[in-house]
């Protein structure tokens, strides 16, 4: 009887002592009120990652801009167009990556990284922007060359109107969403995040300020191009013909694994 006695002290103080938040076969157990913590992804966030909203994904790409761009190829088509790094507008950290989109007949402003090809799957393009004056419109871009053709993932936020398009043709863009136009000029940040099925080659889901836009039909711009396979991941801002358009931008990210 004594044995089943301590036996039974020795379980009741198990219980007393197991950390809240695991089973009851966690192996964890703490004498204080502190809870377990599991999600690597909250783990992270804690400790200062700049991803702090979408957590799905495996990460390809982390860029935050605090190290320079020369991992990045810079395209300025408008008259007076510029692409810097910049601390006097920033979502984390001391820099963010600063275009100016020009004037003129092209007035645009762009950042592309390149990859080596990856596997068939999803993956997703994720960023942080703050949008300036005189903008007409952002895009968020993923490229997948396969050798024979071009698979451009075009999505394009209109900040006129604020709609959302995507794009099925040279020249043809189709509206998926009308989430009205953004808070500009102050300073603040939003987010956005695409993500596309390399697949079965057709977008997946478009987040803006952690509201999502399905996507799911929705085929990419495909057209003809003998290059090597690769894959890209691009952002552009463009203005008016006759003034410059500006957006900061913060917290790029390229994902695979996506859901």
């Amino acid at each position: 009887m004594r044995s089943v006695n301590l036996v039974l002290r020795w379980v009741l103080l198990g219980v007393l002592l197991m950390a809240r938040g695991l089973p009851d076969a966690g192996n964890v157990v703490k004498g204080h009120d502190l809870y377990a913590l599991q999600d690597m992804a909250e783990l992270a966030v804690r400790l200062g990652s700049p991803m702090s909203y979408d957590r799905y994904g495996s990460v390809l790409l982390l860029e935050d801009f605090e190290r320079g761009l020369n991992a990045w190829s810079k395209t300025i088509l408008g008259v007076g167009g510029s692409i810097s790094l910049t601390s006097d507008r920033v979502y984390g950290g001391e820099l963010a990556c600063y275009l100016d989109s020009g004037d003129g007949a092209i007035p645009e402003a762009r950042i592309t990284k390149y990859f080596p090809p990856v596997s068939l799957q999803r993956v997703g393009l994720q960023t942080a922007f703050s949008v300036g004056f005189n903008v007409t419109e952002l895009q968020f871009i993923f490229v997948r060359g396969d050798g024979g053709e071009s698979h451009q993932f075009n999505v394009k936020y209109e900040h006129g109107t604020g709609k959302l398009y995507y794009r099925e043709g040279w020249a043809v863009w189709t509206e998926f969403a009308n989430p009205g136009v953004l808070f500009d000029g102050a300073g603040n940040y939003h987010h956005c995040k695409v993500v596309v099925d390399l697949e079965t080659d057709e977008f997946v889901i478009f987040y803006l300020d952690n509201v999502g836009y399905p996507m799911l039909g929705c085929t990419p711009y495909t057209f003809a191009a003998v290059v090597s396979p690769f894959v890209s991941a691009s952002i552009m801002v463009k203005g008016a013909v006759l003034v410059s358009g500006d957006v900061w931008v913060d917290n790029v990210f390229v994902t695979t694994n996506e859901r």
